[in-house]
């Protein structure tokens, strides 16, 4: 069969007419144009923009919505927490109860405050497992604060963001992401129920006793003061026994010729019944009984539990700091009134530590008259940041802080 011509397809099917919108027997045209009479008018200011109160949410609240979504979808009761008080980060974290394995997990992509109060409950044994898995799963969440210009690269870290779903204690989940005391009431479920209404499981009062006593008790954990030398007014100790201690002692690590000739000249006139103790003591042993000051050192050593230490530049005075190291948690609490030096070294500048001291210093320190002083006590996880950050410098921690004795934290903790 050949192809139709027009002619013929208008014998067949007749001669096709145009169709129109406009048409008036056309029924799907009026339909749709009662629609448009039908509509109801809408109104609008003149005077606002189009997006006038549209609020666009960032990128964690967005990756936290789908991953709540996703846990709906598996069958998890979510239960949140939401804190907005004016000048601190926002939280919002959101975990889930097994009742299987009776474990509380904070979900991933939940948004919780930084705090020290999370790096002190490190402090107390039944929180430290926890708080160190928290920890070692929360990474830093950099936003800009609402209502202050600020330069680009000191966006302020406002908090956390726990990058999977962390097995802990409810109380400690909301305490940590919070950044203070607080317990398992503070969770709340999507229908508005709490998880002592949703399961029996937290209907113990004695769970509710517990976490109250562990705060109660660390309020009362006191720092040791068991310190190696009694403490002294701190203008007299730069002075005359710490900056002449350490120049003692880097002469002697120097082995440089100005030790013998200095050495004689400041302590033979003062100390000369010293001097003859000290060269008897080395050529008779067997005589005398020095064996009783050698010995009674070791014993300090080994219950020493906080060493007082200093960080001074002799030649500039760029910086200066005095800092306890804590020797067995290996951490420092630097002092308030700590001098963190303007300038940072060619290998630290432009780096990620140079971008984190620098938030550090405009969030902890007075930057008045253009120096960089500590507000208040710190901690510092390692002697290492804590010296990075006072002298702008990367260096072996337990070398540069020296005690009132001219001795390095490594000779006395070795």
């Amino acid at each position: 069969m050949g192809a139709l011509w027009p002619e013929d397809y208008e014998k067949v099917f007749g001669k096709p007419t145009k169709w129109s919108l406009f048409s008036e027997d056309e029924e799907a045209y009026e339909a749709f144009r009662q629609t448009i009479i039908d509509a109801p008018n809408y109104v609008y200011d003149k005077k606002k923009l189009p997006f006038t109160g549209v609020k666009v949410y960032g990128y964690d609240l967005y990756l936290l919505k789908l991953y709540s979504d996703k846990k709906k979808a598996e069958g998890k009761k979510l239960f949140y927490i939401k804190d907005e008080t004016p000048g601190l980060a926002k939280v919002l974290a959101f975990g889930y109860f097994d009742y299987r394995k009776e474990s509380f997990y904070l979900m991933a992509n939940s948004l919780i405050r930084k705090t020290d109060f999370q790096e002190k409950m490190k402090r107390h044994p039944a929180l430290n497992l926890s708080v160190t898995k928290l920890k070692v799963q929360s990474e830093n969440r950099k936003c800009d604060a609402e209502g202050q210009a600020m330069q680009l690269e000191l966006f302020r870290p406002e908090g956390y963001r726990i990058k999977q779903d962390v097995a802990c204690s409810a109380s400690i989940a909301a305490a940590y992401a919070l950044g203070q005391e607080a317990d398992f009431t503070k969770w709340k479920g999507m229908n508005g129920k709490s998880l002592a209404e949703t399961y029996t499981f937290y209907q113990d009062i004695s769970r509710l006793s517990e976490i109250k006593s562990i705060w109660e008790s660390l309020r009362k954990l006191k720092e040791k003061t068991t310190l190696i030398f009694d403490d002294v007014d701190d203008n007299h100790l730069l002075a005359d026994k710490i900056i002449i201690p350490l120049l003692r002692h880097k002469e002697k690590e120097a082995n440089t010729p100005k030790a013998p000739t200095k050495a004689p000249k400041v302590e033979a006139p003062k100390e000369k019944p010293v001097a003859k103790k000290a060269k008897a003591s080395t050529q008779k042993k067997s005589d005398d009984t020095p064996v009783e000051a050698p010995t009674s050192r070791p014993q300090k050593s080994t219950v020493l539990s906080v060493i007082r230490c200093y960080l001074v530049d002799l030649l500039t005075g760029k910086y200066k700091a005095t800092g306890l190291y804590y020797v067995q948690e290996k951490t420092i609490k630097v002092l308030a009134g700590a001098v963190f030096s303007t300038d940072v070294s060619s290998t630290l500048r432009y780096s990620l530590a140079d971008y984190q001291r620098r938030t550090f210093i405009k969030e902890q320190c007075s930057t008045k008259k253009s120096i960089y002083t500590l507000k208040e006590d710190y901690w510092f996880d390692s002697v290492d940041t804590a010296a990075l950050y006072v002298m702008g410098q990367i260096v072996d921690g337990l070398s540069v802080w020296i005690t009132v004795e001219g001795k390095s934290l490594r000779e006395l903790v070795e």
